[in-house]
């Protein structure tokens, strides 16, 4: 669908390999992503309210970049 869309655009079309980071005690919740080359992106409203701390956000940044 992706490619139909692109050619009626006349757009580029490209992958991105991207890795949710989900809350550590419900990890279908996202809480940011990290994408190729270490682009981060992190919904700071989610951390803060599933008091997630620093350290438990390194270590799911850690755990999906391997």
């Amino acid at each position: 669908m992706a490619l139909q869309v692109a050619q009626a655009l006349d757009a580029p079309l490209d992958v991105i390999i991207v890795r949710k980071l989900g809350v550590p005690f419900q990890p279908e919740l996202g809480m940011g992503a990290v994408g190729e080359d270490g682009v981060l992106v992190i919904n700071w409203e989610v951390v803060l309210v599933a008091g997630v701390s620093e350290d438990e956000l390194a270590a799911v940044q850690a755990r999906e970049q391997a």
